[in-house]
């Protein structure tokens, strides 16, 4: 964590994104228990972890807002008020269907960026739907993002970078925020499920099976009162590792070298 326990915790414009879209994404488990897994979540990605009060304070003001016709399960239905190009209609019917396999359901905001972005993408990346399915989701998630925190004018030039330099992206961030839509639904470890690098059918059908595997421990982030504490634990976990290196033939690179050889065996 970067954050001491006792510090005020620094929200970047990141991270607050990241709170208000696990806040209003489903299932919307109790903002207790998602403020504990959003501390161990931030933590994790290296970025500063707010007071859970904070955090409480952050998905009810997230939560609170107006709700939005656009964020409502789209259908054929819906095309009367809400048109989409015919060419993409049989895409985004195939992505209902798929959403349907893990419990979900297509906004209407995310068929409408699905038509939008339907013809920028060709050749083998038009034949893989999932990527038009990962983008439509992210660009609707990001418009919802703005639009929660007051700005009507959705800004997508970073997105928009992001789709030139990498067009996987979109799917991969659908099927990482998929799964912790799955840990909260199941009360398991996300850091578990994603480690399994399965479909998220697979994933789910795989905590079914065996939901004791994937329990989420319900630990607190912050083992210390103090930030001497903290600091008093973390100079010891230092000079245990500065001992065990200087210890071994080759010190920092046969350390790291070791380290990489027992991650592959775990992998197998």
């Amino acid at each position: 964590m970067n954050n001491q326990p006792g510090t005020r915790a620094k929200i970047t414009q990141k991270s607050r994104n990241y709170i208000i879209a696990r806040a209003i994404a489903p299932p919307r488990i109790g903002r207790k228990a998602l403020a504990k897994k959003l501390q161990k979540e931030l933590e994790e990605k290296g970025w500063d972890v707010p007071e859970k009060e904070v955090l409480w304070k952050k998905i009810s003001e997230a939560r609170n807002q107006q709700p939005n016709e656009l964020d409502r399960d789209w259908t054929l239905g819906s095309l009367a008020e809400y048109p989409i190009p015919p060419e993409a209609l049989p895409l985004i019917g195939a992505f209902q269907m798929y959403r349907l396999t893990t419990d979900a359901f297509l906004s209407i905001r995310e068929a409408q960026w699905a038509g939008r972005l339907y013809n920028l993408f060709s050749g083998e990346n038009k034949e893989n739907p999932l990527i038009l399915h990962g983008w439509a989701f992210l660009y609707a998630l990001e418009e919802t993002l703005s639009e929660v925190q007051g700005n009507p004018h959705f800004d997508s030039y970073v997105l928009d970078t992001e789709l030139m330099h990498n067009v996987f992206y979109g799917q991969e961030a659908y099927k990482a925020f998929s799964i912790l839509g799955i840990a909260d639904k199941y009360d398991a470890d996300p850091f578990k499920l994603r480690d399994l690098n399965l479909s998220l059918y697979e994933t789910e059908e795989a905590v079914k099976a065996n939901p004791e595997e994937f329990i989420w421990k319900d630990e607190a982030v912050y083992r210390y009162t103090t930030g001497r504490e903290y600091l008093e634990d973390y100079n010891k976990e230092l000079v245990r590792i500065t001992d065990k290196i200087a210890e071994m033939p080759g010190g920092l690179r046969r350390f790291v070298k070791d380290a990489k050889a027992r991650q592959e065996k775990d992998k197998k």
